[in-house]
């Protein structure tokens, strides 16, 4: 299968989802569990977990740790593109 175009796409959300803020904490977790694409996470993890031949929390904590290496390369990137902006705004 090649995922190109959905993990382009899923790059493109994570950025782009990145400034959202929760006022109460409690009730966004409670409604992000009960959405469609929670259960599909919920889903991927079974996945890889029979994939792999490893338990659903092992699964859990690798697809965690990738989405977190993911959002930290995102967010680094980011903020290191903003510094080079205000670096070339304050140099005119």
């Amino acid at each position: 299968m090649n995922f190109d175009h959905t993990a382009r796409l899923f790059h493109t959300a994570l950025v782009a989802t990145k400034a959202t803020k929760a006022a109460n904490y409690s009730e966004q977790l409670t409604e992000l569990v009960r959405t469609p694409a929670f259960v599909s996470i919920l889903k991927s993890v079974q996945n890889l977990a029979h994939e792999l031949g490893i338990t659903e929390e092992q699964a859990a904590e690798r697809i965690i740790v990738a989405f977190r290496a993911i959002d930290s390369v995102w967010s680094e990137y980011l903020c290191k593109e903003g510094i080079e902006s205000l670096k070339s705004h304050l140099s005119q």
